[in-house]
């Protein structure tokens, strides 16, 4: 095995293991319980409102499977950026047209920042 592939292989590997590692973490976060016996996945996927069981909301469900769409594309850029500066140094610049992606991700992001800036500076509520 030549150097190039034994420190490509290194590199996928660490990758893997930290996202795997980070995504064993996350949900492990989403799914304690908490003080009021709920658990944070299931206050955010659902509803407020009356009731005892409020039910879930098809917006946050589907916001959510984007948002898992989007990380996985990201990821396999992300990929594909390890093995283009192994491999194929020349592909480099072709990743300056995955801006607008990442753009229009960013984008469906602002309303969540916009309404938790205007909550920063309201005042007295």
């Amino acid at each position: 095995m030549d150097g190039k592939l034994m420190i490509f292989s290194l590199s996928l590997f660490m990758m893997t293991l930290t996202l795997v590692w980070g995504l064993r973490l996350v949900l492990r976060v989403l799914t304690a319980p908490r003080a009021d016996g709920d658990c944070l996945l299931r206050n955010a996927l659902s509803e407020k409102g009356p009731g005892a069981e409020a039910p879930g909301s098809f917006s946050r469900i589907a916001g959510a499977f984007g948002m898992t769409g989007l990380a996985a594309v990201t990821i396999g850029i992300g990929y594909w950026l390890v093995f283009a500066l192994f491999y194929e140094p020349a592909a480099l610049p072709r990743l300056g047209e995955a801006t607008a992606y990442f753009a229009a991700g960013g984008a469906l992001f602002a309303p969540y920042a916009v309404n938790r800036l205007a909550g920063a500076f309201r005042i007295g509520g």
